[in-house]
């Protein structure tokens, strides 16, 4: 089942253990989830039901309503991220070579 998630609000720091809290929206406004984050990341898309956010050196995927497919290091620091239709699979770009990836 496809979800329309329309927004993810990233919230400031307020505990000093967590950089911060995101909370997702759906069309309607109404909070799905919200859930907090260690890192500091840069950019965030939504894939499916997935939110991905991420930074040069980190990936965090996080299914809406659930828990995180996905939260660690890529191997060399990367320039951007993309979708690619699928909720396992995802382009990578890095300063060398563009790769897909997939997450288990």
């Amino acid at each position: 089942m496809l979800l329309l998630w329309r927004m993810a609000v990233v919230l400031y720091r307020k505990r000093r253990d967590r950089h911060g809290t995101a909370a997702l929206y759906n069309g309607k406004g109404i909070c799905q989830d919200s859930f907090f984050y260690d890192e500091d990341y840069k950019e965030m898309f939504f894939a499916e039901d997935y939110l991905v956010i991420y930074s040069e050196e980190r990936c965090l995927v996080h299914r809406v309503g659930g828990i995180d497919k996905f939260n660690g290091a890529f191997e060399s620091p990367i320039v951007a991220m993309m979708p690619t239709g699928s909720a396992n699979r995802y382009v990578i770009v890095s300063g060398e070579k563009v790769e897909t990836i997939r997450f288990e």
